[in-house]
């Protein structure tokens, strides 16, 4: 009943896959010049350290130019054309600023259309930099993720990885909101896929989920620490997945769950059973599936009496109550697949290994499971051979 319920989840899923291909609309795409190099790869934060950016903001209908001057405490502070401070709070929407757009920006743009990535970068540098610390304002007060955003795009699209790394740790990025937060874990992402796991983990590290201004980019940060956790960065995030699971975050649970998931997976099994039975997941909610892998997990790895059927059990009702976009859904049917496999019931473990590759032929755990399928060789069954005439010819000699 478990492995029905399991290939009804795929078969659906597999349908939903196809059909999401064929009704998604062509995007347009701007071509880059793949082999393109923004002259020296290296750290430009020093050199515009003096520059300061401008912002105007709106007063009775009159522009007001103000000037960035730091950042004291929480708050940033601007100055105005007579000298005067003007104190935003942190997340303060009470004036809204705006940047007058540069002729280097729409150079930018212009560069960055005609594929040119070089020009794109240099012309972006000038604006970018002194904007760094304005980073701390509200989205709402000043969209600086309008120019963060491009400008990371770009150096990752160029391989400028010194230059990226330097300038996303100069980023306020504790006190942010979730469009520069996305920005340095998109660098980070990158950093982990290039080897420099460390320098990945500094950005990661440096995250603050404490308001609503911020919850937006979770997804993007458990990303990032789901890539370095699977390049065997588990011990180092497991606080990481604390803090961020105390937070009000609406997805707190999600982050506490990876937590316990790393607790299994370090053996620290007392700890994970006390945390896993304080949570209560709604089935309805995306983390519920979550939830089914780590109590899966639990039944599978006990050192003294694995609970496979168990473990199956947890796995089939993650998978059938789970949606088929969720981060971790792969891995919850690689787990499966894997336990069907453990129970010798091999033409359900390659079925699951199967559709993972048809479903998520991208993703780490369809090689995995590729690697796993079971060849199974029919059985010849042999008919047998009737003799009746044979018996008759016998029966006669007897009667004779």
């Amino acid at each position: 009943m478990k492995y029905l319920k399991i290939a009804a989840f795929l078969l659906s899923a597999t349908v939903s896959v196809a059909s999401f291909a064929q009704d998604k609309p062509a995007t347009a795409t701007t071509e880059v010049k793949a082999s393109v190099k923004a002259k020296e790869d290296r750290s430009y934060v020093e050199d515009y350290a003096s520059k300061k950016a401008n912002l105007v903001y709106l007063v009775e209908g009159k522009e007001n130019q103000v000037t960035y001057k730091e950042i004291s405490g929480k708050s940033v502070i601007l100055t105005d054309a007579t000298g005067a401070n003007l104190t935003i709070e942190h997340g303060s929407t009470t004036f809204k600023f705006i940047l007058k757009a540069p002729a280097e920006w729409q150079k930018a743009r212009v560069a960055a259309q005609r594929g040119d990535v070089e020009n794109a970068i240099s012309a972006m540098r000038d604006v970018v930099y002194p904007l760094i610390p304005l980073t701390a304002l509200s989205e709402d007060a000043f969209d600086s993720t309008s120019y963060i955003e491009p400008f990371v795009s770009a150096l990752l699209e160029a391989k400028l990885y010194k230059e990226a790394y330097a300038f996303a740790k100069a980023l306020p990025v504790e006190m942010a909101g979730a469009g520069t937060i996305k920005s340095v874990m998109e660098v980070a992402i990158a950093l982990a896929n290039n080897g420099e796991i460390n320098k990945a983990m500094k950005l990661v590290e440096k995250v603050e989920l404490r308001d609503a201004t911020q919850y937006d980019a979770s997804d993007s940060v458990m990303k990032a620490m789901g890539l370095l956790r699977s390049k065997g960065k588990i011990k180092d995030m497991l606080p990481l997945y604390t803090k961020f699971g105390g937070t009000k975050n609406p997805q707190a649970s999600e982050f506490k769950l990876w937590g316990i998931y790393c607790d299994v997976a370090l053996g620290n099994r007392m700890s994970a059973e006390l945390y896993l039975n304080e949570i209560k997941v709604d089935k309805n909610s995306e983390a519920f599936s979550l939830y089914q892998l780590v109590k899966g997990d639990l039944r599978a790895t006990d050192p003294k009496n694995p609970n496979l059927m168990g473990a199956l059990d947890a796995y089939a009702e993650g998978i059938v109550f789970g949606k088929i976009s969720s981060e971790w859904m792969p891995e919850l049917l690689y787990k499966a697949g894997m336990t069907y496999k453990a129970l010798k019931r091999f033409v359900a473990s390659n079925e699951i290994f199967a559709q993972i590759s048809a479903m998520y032929p991208t993703d780490p755990f369809a090689a995995k499971g590729t690697k796993e399928i079971v060849k199974i060789e029919k059985k010849k069954v042999e008919k047998e051979v009737s003799h009746d005439d044979d018996d008759d010819d016998d029966d006669d000699e007897d009667d004779e």
